[in-house]
């Protein structure tokens, strides 16, 4: 994990995440997902109506995923490996 952006759910910077690419991502499962290009780890929320990465942490905007963009999940986070200094 890079970043400071799921702080709230646990994950801190430097974290090791284990990651199931066999589990088919469902509302509310933090996901690792790739977004024009981009890797982030969000908590992922399909409403049928709209599809949003949120973010664990106040400072980070919600992304609605747009229907021309790039996306794809590329696994749900089963396990996070906290890192020591």
């Amino acid at each position: 994990m890079k970043g400071d952006a799921m702080e709230q759910a646990g994950i801190f910077d430097g974290d090791i995440l284990i990651v199931d690419r066999s589990i088919r991502a469902s509302s509310q499962k933090i996901v690792v997902a790739i977004l024009n290009g981009e890797l982030l780890i969000r908590r992922y929320t399909d409403t049928g109506v709209k599809k949003l990465l949120s973010a664990e942490n106040k400072k980070c905007a919600d992304i609605e995923i747009d229907a021309l963009a790039s996306f794809a999940v590329w696994g749900v986070v089963i396990y996070c490996i906290h890192a020591t200094l």
